[in-house]
């Protein structure tokens, strides 16, 4: 994959004088396309949906067993059933399952052998449906801790816990279990069968069949699937963690709330393994997890000692070499962090490193732990990739010697070997690759010679053959070939195969290989087309079909297939754009895809697919950056763009998520309404809800609003109105509606309302009159009824009010006092009682207060002083005792917040439209601020909260009329901040790209 030789002329286009590879190795996510969706009203047949529920090897006899079909929406539930005394369940469904659909076992409930255990819930994925001969859908399934660990860790992109009346078809109540059908459902539900047999319920053949301790990359096994990073004793001792508590005597017992304890308030084992897989908080318990496993082992073997973290699908790195003309001393290399939901690049501390030479192509190893840079001045660098942070250090001994002209590298898939095109030489390099340092040896023979200026080289899936573009030199005859070769599996030494080179079109300057080894795609950079062969499987030899030539745009530069072999990609230098075709699986035939060509940026010189198969990528060299695209179905590419900060009604005054992380709603002041948001999961970005934004009434200034904890109900404080609002929630669309005999009744100036935890009482705090108006809820309707004794007294000046997270305790800034007042919640009837000692001491003019996650320890924002003051609060009394002496924050701080697993505070400073953020240590609970903080918000905010699953910051710009939404670092600089901001392309590069590519 790369350029002519400087100053050459082919087919009419002056070819650039540098060299671009993009290339990209296994990630940690899935690919593929999308599962048909379920309807109701289908024609119906008579099947029958089979298995057994098991908990410890042990039936699980009560359960109550769905079968769903992954659906775009919502999932669709086909039926249900009871699971008999040995744990066998037989299901005919109400609605027959779509032929593809993906299908999906939850096991709820039910005795194994520990008593009745509402906290058992289990899950399988059984893959494709399919019918008739040759189909390999599954005629019974095992559900278990397995199935269950097996299925969250590969399905978690796409899993959603909603009320189950959201789901077509349900006869469920309560939460239930949905997975979208989306881009790449189809492979990460093939993962499910890599790693576990759903027959039998145990690890796979192919993960039995591994080394023990070897880190397993599924995509070694058929069918192809994500590339997850596990090990089977990993997963065994996740099995044996839940089974623990399946086996137990319900959520009371011991390995139950030991489990939930550490995994959030789950409530289920199939919660904990979903929280496990997904979450960056819970992951990182390595030692905590690993002793809840039981003394028993259940399945065998477990790892022997606990791992640091639980993390299966690692972070995937990136990595883009740049240069000046091909004729540079020096060069960069840059790493990336990829964003494996939406695809975004995000650089990394450290980066760019210098390279010595002009970096032409970059190669990462199959492993992840090497990366290997060619240079035009014959010398081919080698890294170590640090597999923590995705830094590169060179290796002790490297650069190595090339030939003359070094233009392209390629590594084999089995990582012993790495290859190196020559164009000044005209011939390739071999080299054994050392499996623990990286090192480099030149294989003896090597190298060998090849056509006229090779410039570019990839091998075959199988690693039996490797393959060279020799561009030629354009004069004559010279128009290019490719060269074919045998590769000693051995030694890795090369050998010509007989009639080798075969001829291409005018100027072929890439070569790939797809996924299933049975074709050949060249780009021809000369004359617009693509050459296509068929591989011999025995010697590698290349035939060429499809005369004429596949047209591409103007002077295709470089060439990739997705992972699943159903599409190619081409990037087009002279016309800005990508081409895409569709593959015949058969003949390998191809079919330009429906709006192809897609735009690029300026000379797109290189393309890839990532290892999902979600993403495709285009390097830019014209303008120095990459175009970042979802393939959507048909192979279509569709371009990420995704920005912060996101425009709400005229002054918002507070913003609230929702429970479920379905929904954002934002209280603007200015404009009498409410903002309604649906929130992205993957990305956190938000879309405007049917009907938003909703009126609050003519003269009103809504200035905060709260959601019930079963996001149900949402509830507004207006300031010139002295009312509070109630709204029920719409479900599905997060639109809002008036509750029955709303609005309700407060004191003078309500500046604040908050929901208590268990959603029985509303608390509004009455800036001018100087109390705390107390309600009830309606938990059928939301309506709410004055609580007995309210409103309550509190100092002057009540600003905000704020309930611990188990309802115990209530506390209320008093802005012109300068304490805080504290109050026992009578759990029957929602009545406020001062708590002795209070009120106690802040800093200058306390507005916000917030709980930690544990109840232990309380934050006061003191927008007087700019400074945060820390308490630990009693858990019998609730009164607070100071930890410290107060934090400095930015200028007048507004707001105050703690992320939901504990490790993190922020505060909204609205002097400074800046958000600082803290982290808490976990012994002393004092804060220290993050590096890099204050982070720059919109102007004026006002209100900052993190969503329930603590990956994401909003905050409500009250001047600016917007909502910054933010990502919480977990991963490098703890707590940190990133603005959401991923539009494509992403700029990278000062001098052009050349090369890039991702590691697993």
């Amino acid at each position: 994959m790369a350029a002519f030789p400087k100053g050459s002329f082919i087919g009419g286009h002056k070819a650039p004088i540098w060299l671009l590879t993009l290339m990209l190795a296994a990630g940690c996510t899935g690919g593929g396309g999308s599962a048909g969706s379920a309807a109701a009203g289908r024609a119906q047949h008579r099947i029958r949906l089979a298995g057994q529920a098991m908990g410890g090897r042990q039936p699980i006899a009560g359960s109550t067993v769905v079968v769903y079909e992954a659906g775009g929406d919502h999932a669709t539930q086909l039926g249900s059933g009871p699971t008999d005394s040995n744990g066998n369940f037989n299901i005919i469904p109400d609605i027959t399952p779509t032929a593809g659909g993906i299908i999906y076992f939850t096991a709820k409930g039910g005795d194994a052998g520990g008593g009745v255990n509402s906290a058992i819930l289990l899950l399988t994925v059984a893959g494709p449906f399919c019918e008739g001969a040759g189909c390999n859908f599954p005629a019974s399934v095992n559900i278990d801790e397995l199935t269950t660990a097996a299925s969250a860790a590969a399905m978690q992109h796409f899993m959603d816990f909603v009320n189950c009346t959201a789901i077509t078809g349900n006869n469920q109540t309560g939460t239930c279990l949905d997975i979208r059908a989306a881009v790449g459902l189809v492979r990460h539900a093939a993962t499910v069968n890599n790693l576990v047999n759903v027959v039998s319920g145990q690890g796979s053949a192919f993960m039995v069949g591994q080394p023990a301790g070897s880190p397993i990359h599924t995509t070694k096994a058929p069918p192809p699937g994500s590339p997850i990073h596990i090990t089977l004793e990993t997963l065994n001792t996740l099995g044996n963690i839940l089974a623990a508590c399946v086996n137990s005597s319900g959520p009371t017992s011991t390995p139950c709330a030991q489990l939930f304890a550490n995994t959030g308030p789950a409530g289920d084992t199939l919660l904990a393994a979903f929280e496990i897989a997904s979450s960056p908080v819970v992951n990182q318990k390595g030692a905590t997890l690993f002793n809840l496993a039981p003394p028993q082992v259940i399945y065998s073997p477990p790892l022997l000692s606990s791992p640091s973290n639980w993390t299966i699908g690692g972070p995937v790195y990136a990595y883009t070499t740049t240069s000046q003309c091909g004729c540079s001393t020096s060069s960069e290399a840059s790493a990336y962090v990829v964003d494996q939901f939406i695809g975004a690049l995000f650089e990394i501390s450290g980066s760019p490193i210098t390279v010595a030479g002009s970096a032409e192509s970059i190669a990462i190893d199959p492993t992840g732990k090497f990366a290997y840079i060619v240079d035009a001045n014959t010398h081919v660098a080698g890294y170590t990739i640090d597999p923590a942070t995705g830094t590169l250090t060179q290796i002790a001994d490297s650069p190595y010697v090339t030939d003359a002209g070094s233009a392209a590298v390629a590594v084999d898939p089995t990582g012993k070997f790495a290859y190196v095109a020559n164009a000044g030489s005209n011939d390739v390099s071999a080299y054994t690759i050392n499996s623990t340092t990286g090192s480099l040896t030149q294989v003896v023979g090597s190298p060998v010679g090849a056509g006229s200026v090779p410039i570019a080289v990839t091998v075959d899936p199988t690693g039996k053959f490797a393959y060279v573009a020799n561009i030629g030199t354009g004069i004559g005859a010279d128009v290019g070939s490719v060269s074919e070769y045998t590769i000693d599996s051995v030694s890795g030494a090369l050998t010509p195969v007989s009639g080798s080179p075969v001829l291409a079109d005018l100027g072929p300057n890439a070569v790939t290989v797809d996924p299933s080894g049975r074709f050949a795609y060249v780009a021809n950079f000369g004359s617009d087309d693509i050459s296509a062969y068929t591989i011999d499987s025995s010697t590698g030899a290349l035939t060429l079909f499809l005369t004429p030539m596949v047209p591409t745009d103007s002077a295709p530069q470089s060439i990739a297939v997705d992972p699943t072999g159903q599409f190619a990609y081409v990037a087009n230098f002279g016309s800005d754009d990508v081409s895409a075709y569709a593959i015949d699986s058969l003949s390998g035939a191809l079919t330009a895809v429906s709006g192809s060509p897609f735009f690029a940026d300026s000379a797109p010189a290189a393309v890839a697919v990532d290892p999902s198969g979600m993403f495709a990528y285009a390097a830019n060299f014209g303008t120095g950056d990459i175009s970042a695209y979802n393939i959507r179905g048909g192979g279509v590419l569709g371009e990420i763009s995704v920005t912060s900060p996101f425009s709400a009604g005229t002054n918002p005054g507070s913003v609230a998520v929702d429970p479920t992380g379905k929904f954002a709603y934002v209280a603007n002041s200015g404009a009498s309404s409410v903002s309604a948001y649906m929130i992205d999961p993957p990305t956190g970005a938000m879309s405007p809800a049917n009907g938003s934004p909703f009126g609050t009434g003519a003269g009103s200034t809504p200035s905060s609003i709260a959601v019930d904890p079963t996001s149900k109900f949402a509830y507004v404080a207006d300031q010139s109105l002295n009312v509070v609002l109630a709204y029920a929630i719409d479900p599905a669309t997060g639109a809002l509606s008036p509750v029955s005999g709303s609005p309700f009744s407060t004191g003078s100036s309500p500046d604040f309302v908050t929901v208590d935890p268990t959603g029985k009482f509303v608390y509004v705090a009455n800036f001018l009159d100087d109390s705390v108006s107390g309600y009830t809820i309606d938990s059928s309707s939301g309506a709410l009824t004055p609580a007995s004794g309210s409103p309550f007294p509190t100092g002057s000046g009540a600003g905000s009010v704020t309930v611990d997270p188990i309802g115990k305790f209530a506390y209320v800034t008093n802005n012109n006092d300068n304490n805080i007042s504290a109050y026992a919640i009578n759990a029957a009837t929602g009545a406020l009682s001062a708590v002795t000692g209070s009120p106690f001491a802040t800093g200058s003019a306390p507005v916000s207060v917030a709980v930690d996650p544990t109840g232990q320890f309380a934050y006061v924002a003191n927008n007087g002083d700019n400074t945060v003051s820390a308490y630990t609060i009693d858990s019998t009394t609730g009164a607070l005792a100071t930890i410290g002496v107060p934090v400095p924050t930015d200028l007048a701080p507004n707001s105050v917040t703690v992320d939901p697993s504990g490790e993190f505070a922020y505060v909204a400073n609205k002097g400074n439209s800046d958000v600082s953020a803290y982290m808490i240590d976990p012994g002393s609970e004092a804060l220290t601020e993050v590096s890099g903080s204050p982070f720059t918000a919109g102007t004026g905010p006002t209100s900052v909260t993190a969503d329930p699953t603590g990956s994401f910051v909003y905050v409500a710009n009250n001047t600016d009329s917007n909502v910054s939404v933010f990502t919480i670092d977990h991963v490098f600089v703890l707590g940190a901040l990133t603005a959401i901001d991923v539009s494509s392309p992403f700029f990278f590069a000062i001098f052009g790209a050349y090369s890039m590519a991702i590691g697993p």
